[in-house]
């Protein structure tokens, strides 16, 4: 699913822990770095590359929605995170 769910659909599946303060809890997101190779290609190289560690990195951007489903996920850049969010 690349879409997030309607706040009713939420409402309908929402557990008891987040009934209270955290019932406007559409998704829960998180991102992370997974070490990788080196790609041989180079224009992979460039969307791998971190300047900051040195390395190598997958970035990946995980939704899931209080319900424990994963509502989205995929690789994305920190710039584009930071545009899309809307913060």
């Amino acid at each position: 699913m690349k879409t997030v769910p309607s706040q009713e659909k939420n409402h309908m599946c929402l557990p008891a822990s987040f009934q209270g303060s955290s019932r406007n809890c559409r998704m829960v997101i998180d991102c992370t770095d997974i070490k990788v190779a080196t790609p041989c290609q180079m224009d992979l190289q460039k969307q791998t590359y971190s300047v900051y560690r040195s390395m190598h990195f997958f970035k990946l951007l995980l939704g899931v929605s209080p319900n424990a489903v994963i509502t989205y996920c995929g690789s994305v850049s920190d710039k584009a995170i930071v545009q899309k969010s809307g913060f």
